[in-house]
């Protein structure tokens, strides 16, 4: 295909072609990426959508675990020999607020739990 060319002043100055065929192939690996891309966010939004699911399931699984604790504590604490009154008051109000804490207190067997609830107190106190 020859170019058209225009003298101008004695230098060659090409003129403006057609692009016809260009722009269209552009637009079509526009289009065609458009897919690509579509199919890459739809996808990550599903893998997404259910990872958030899930993280949510074990979010709520793990907080019926502490409200069931919260609901358990009181007679945990009632059965621990040697705790005060004020004790007693004190862990009820503090361990809900440190689920990780709390969840160590129940771990521990009976005869740790003393000396580690008033270690618990007065660090959190």
């Amino acid at each position: 295909m020859v170019a058209d060319v225009s003298y101008s002043h004695g230098f060659e100055v090409p003129k403006e072609k057609n692009n016809e065929g260009s722009s269209k192939r552009k637009r079509q690996k526009a289009s065609e990426d458009d897919g690509v891309t579509s199919e890459c966010i739809l996808s990550a939004t599903t893998m997404l959508g259910n990872d958030i699911k899930e993280a949510s399931k074990i979010l709520g699984a793990t907080e019926r675990v502490i409200q069931e604790k919260v609901v358990e504590l009181d007679k945990f604490l009632s059965e621990i020999e040697g705790l005060s009154t004020r004790e007693w008051t004190l862990a009820s109000i503090k361990l809900p607020d440190h689920p990780k804490q709390m969840l160590v207190f129940f771990s521990l067997p009976p005869a740790r739990r003393l000396e580690w609830l008033k270690t618990f107190l007065e660090s959190y106190n």
